[in-house]
This record gives structure tokens, sequence and C-alpha cells, in this order.
């Protein structure tokens, strides 16, 4: 021990009077001493107090919680407020779209079979008069395919009126003669609306992986999450018990009076009515929580058979971009050909037909928009109004354990003070 005769000179056993290095040690090994009674002194006073310091941490915490719930719910109310639809407005334009969708399909499966007569009577005539100039900008030379492109739009008019698409698009152009390979370009508007379409079904594919994924994980994030707060909270009393003894002699407490843990830890045998006594801290954060996770997977349910309907909608969409881009080529045709009539009244029905279309899908897209938002709202409402009740009886559960440590705590400090 190399201050062994430090020791013995400050013990008085040697009489010998001390030299400066000594002096110097013993100032040295006095400070060291100070400081470590200091020392254990806060650090025994930080212990005592560390029930408290958690307890406001916790506190300040679902504090904050109770705040967010308390403003979702005001916002929730707000967008209900303003996302309201009167049932009877809903179906009145539910019944005018039917009704509209039902005398469109009849004039679209009516003008393709126009297209299909005035077609065949021009070949007719033609073949009467041996004029080819018309067939030639016109019809195909292959009479037979010709009928086999008209016979097979007519049927999918019958069939699947409204539901426009590229091969679709392109049969009407190769019965019409109008069919040009690698040149089917869009007008600018309607190159607009169709990057429009692709980002819009872009985003609504990435919100139904999220909350698909948000399904999956949801509940175990959430577990981890519960499980490592309620470990902070209740750090005061994660302790083995042969510690928590020696603590206890000390006048630290160690016992799980909150009720952070999931069993009662350190009570001692003597204290019969301390399991009784134990708070429910953690019993009703996990109510909280799992209130919170059922009606999130609840909503993500919801959500995902709306955001289908809403890619439907989306994906109806490219009716109207397939609609202009036949009616782009037949106004082609017609500057290059201005003695076509018919193709002229053909290019302005069709396009009436896809910009009513496109009317109606606009509308149903904004009301499915307005459902989402109902839907959020309704959840936000629902689940904050919960909230609030659960977080308040967390505080009070807090409260009353954070009074009930802190009163013996600062008796304890003033103690401490005075020895």
């Amino acid at each position: 021990d190399p201050f062994k005769e430090l020791k013995v000179i400050v013990s008085g056993k040697n009489p010998k009077a001390m030299t400066p290095e000594e002096e110097t040690k013993v100032a040295f090994e006095r400070m060291i001493e100070n400081h470590e009674i200091m020392l254990a002194s806060n650090v025994g006073t930080l212990c005592k107090n560390n029930p408290v310091r958690i307890g406001r941490m916790a506190y300040k915490y679902f504090q904050e919680e109770l705040t967010k719930a308390q403003s979702l719910k005001a916002s929730s109310f707000t967008a209900l407020s303003k996302a309201f639809a009167p049932k009877k407005s809903i179906e009145a334009m539910e019944d005018r779209h039917d009704e509209e969708d039902r005398k469109d399909q009849e004039k679209e499966v009516s003008l393709l079979e126009e297209i299909a007569d005035s077609l065949r009577a021009i070949k007719d005539e033609s073949s009467k008069v041996g004029d080819e100039t018309t067939l030639s900008t016109l019809a195909s030379d292959d009479d037979t395919e010709s009928s086999i492109f008209l016979d097979y739009a007519a049927k999918v008019a019958r069939t699947k009126p409204g539901r426009w698409n590229a091969k679709r698009a392109l049969t009407i152009l190769k019965a019409l003669g109008l069919e040009e390979p690698g040149k089917q370009k869009m007008d600018p508007e309607t190159h607009q609306v169709h990057e429009m379409i692709n980002n819009l079904a872009a985003v609504v594919d990435k919100c139904m992986e999220a909350a698909d994924l948000m399904v999956i994980s949801g509940n175990h994030v959430q577990q981890e999450f519960v499980e490592e707060m309620t470990m902070l909270f209740g750090a005061a009393s994660s302790v083995d018990p042969y510690t928590a003894d020696i603590l206890a002699k000390e006048g630290i407490q160690t016992k799980d009076s909150p009720g952070w843990g999931e069993e009662v830890d350190n009570i001692l045998e003597e204290d019969e009515h301390s399991e009784e006594n134990r708070g429910r801290c953690r019993e009703l954060t996990e109510d909280y929580y799992d209130g919170k996770h059922y009606d999130l997977n609840n909503f993500l349910k919801d959500l995902m058979y709306y955001l289908e309907d809403y890619k439907d909608r989306v994906a109806a969409m490219e009716n109207f971009v397939y609609m202009r881009t036949v009616c782009v080529q037949l106004e082609k045709h017609v500057e290059r050909s201005p003695e076509n009539g018919w193709i002229h009244s053909l290019k302005d029905e069709l396009n009436e037909l896809a910009r009513r279309l496109f009317a109606r899908v606009q509308e149903e897209s904004g009301r499915a928009i307005m459902d989402l938002i109902r839907l959020w709202a309704k959840t936000e409402d629902k689940t904050a109004s919960r909230d609030i009740d659960n977080l308040k009886s967390i505080l009070d559960e807090i409260q009353i354990r954070l009074m009930s440590e802190e009163i013996p705590s600062y008796v304890n400090l003033l103690e401490d003070k005075e020895n």
C-alpha cells in the first residue's frame, strides 16, 4: 500500500514531523476523502429522488400526448364539418351518373355501329363506280380484316361500354384505315392528362404498399416501443433483490409502487400490502396503446378498400385519353380530306362523349377523396375521444404515485441537508 506510511503518520502513531512531500500526500488524501463523501451524499440524494424525477418525466410525456389528442380531436371535428356531404346529394349524383352512363353507353354502341354501316356503304358504292380514292383513305383494302375490326369494336362497346384502352383505340383506327404505326402521338392536352393519371396511379400504389406494411409491422413496433418506455419509467425499481435490500437500508426507494413493471418487484416480506398498493401505470399504458393499435388496424383495412376504389376511378380516366387519341387522328384525317364530312361529325360526337365521361370520372374521384377525408376524420375523432379518457386515467395514476413519493423524498432531502 503506497499510502501505508502516510496513514500511520496521519493516525499519530509516528510522532516524527512530516516532510513537505508527506504533507502534500496527506492533503491530497483528505481531499479525496472529502470528494468521496460528497459524491456518496449527492449520489444518495439523486437515487432517493429518482422515483420523483422519473415520475415527473412520465407525467410530462403523457401530458404532451393528451395535448396532441385534444388538438387532433379538434382538427378531426373541423375536417368532418368541412367534408360533410348530405346523403341525399350523394344519392342524387349517383342516380344522375347512372342515367348519363346508360345514355352514353347507348350512344357509344350506336356510334360504332354507324361507323361500320358507313364504311360498308362507302365500300359498296365505291365498288359500283370503281372509285378507289375514298377507300384508300377510309379503310383497308382487305374487306374481311376491316369487318373483323369493326365487329370486334362493336362487341367490346356492347359488353364493356366506356372502357377504352390502347388496343381498343387501335382497333377502331384500323377499321377506319387511319392506323399509322409509330405515329399515334397525343396532343399536348391529352398527354398532360395521361402523365397526371400515371403519376396519380403511382402515388395510390405507394399508399397501398405503405398501408399494407403498417398492418404487417405495426403491432410489433408498438410492442417494442411500449416495452422500452415502461422499462425507462420503471428504472427506479429495476434492481435485483440483494441490491434492493442494500439500497433500502440507505433510504433509497426501489419498490415498483407506480406499477411500471410486469410483475411485483422487490417486495419486502414484512410489507404484505405492497402488492395491493401497487399502481396500474403499465396496465393503463398498455390499454392506451392497444386501443390506438386496434383503431389503426381497422382504419388501414377500410383505407385499403377506399384506395382500391379510388385506383379504379383513376384507371377509368384513361378512357378519356384513348377516346381523345382516336379523336385527334380523326381530326388529322379531316384536315387532309375535308370532303369526308361524316368523319368530322364522328370526331365531334366522340370528343363530346369523351368530355362527358371525363367530367363524371373527375366528379366521382373528388367524391372518393372526400370519402377518404371523412374516413380519416371519423377514425381520428373516435380514437382521440378514447385516448383522452385513457390519458387522463394514466395522468391521475401517475399523479397519485408521484405525490406519495414526492413528499417522503422532500422530507429526506431536508434531513440530509440538516445532517
